[in-house]
């Protein structure tokens, strides 16, 4: 195991068919790690003490969401990462929209990406578009929220509207009905006179 190797400083794991990442609490000097094309879905959580930790690659596994990302800027050191790379390929996370913006954002101490180095421009424009995005993002949520408040409202009146509609019809056919009640009375009552009279001679 990696017990014992407190000094490692470099380890290479690639192709190993490695699910989950652990073992690595007793290194905590280790600079250089590689994890590439294995099984790994994420490391969140899985890193915490690795405080020297300076190039990170987690080329071809199988990380498909941002989640991981944010997580990673809490490694202190960590200047390069690679979530994709020529040699072993991609995570499915690289084929999501704004994958490189997203991840330029967050990991603001990083200075290499997936094998490239990370210009001041590229970085200037990850956080132009980020906040841009955000911006927009909140605007639609609030005219969301806005609209189904509306909606909510609209339906509630229309409900109502349609609960005294049903009132007035029912009372409408409560008096109909009370009416022609009285009116079979009537009629009743006059077939019992007529049927009381002298009989036909």
């Amino acid at each position: 195991g990696l017990d014992t190797l407190v000094n490692l400083e470099v380890l290479w794991l690639q192709e190993n068919r490695i699910t989950e990442v652990k073992g690595l609490q007793n290194c905590p000097k280790l600079r250089t790690l590689s994890l590439a094309s294995n099984l790994i879905e994420s490391v969140c959580g899985r890193l915490d003490n690795q405080v020297a930790l300076e190039d990170l690659n987690l080329a071809c596994n199988k990380i498909g969401s941002f989640r991981d990302i944010p997580y990673l800027d809490k490694l202190p050191s960590l200047r390069s990462i690679s979530f994709a790379d020529p040699h072993f390929g991609a995570n499915p996370v690289c084929q999501l929209c704004n994958y490189q913006t997203y991840t330029i954002y967050h990991l603001r101490k990083i200075t290499k990406l997936d094998c490239l180095m990370i210009t001041d421009d590229q970085r200037h424009l990850a956080e132009a578009t980020f906040v841009k995005k955000k911006m927009y993002y909140n605007m639609r949520i609030k005219t969301l929220k806005r609209n189904t408040t509306n909606l909510l409202k609209k339906g509630t009146q229309f409900k109502q509207s349609k609960t005294n509609e049903i009132g007035c019809n029912l009372n409408a056919l409560l008096k109909t009905f009370k009416l022609l009640q009285r009116e079979l009375h009537e009629h009743e009552r006059n077939a019992g006179h007529h049927g009381d009279g002298p009989s036909p001679e």
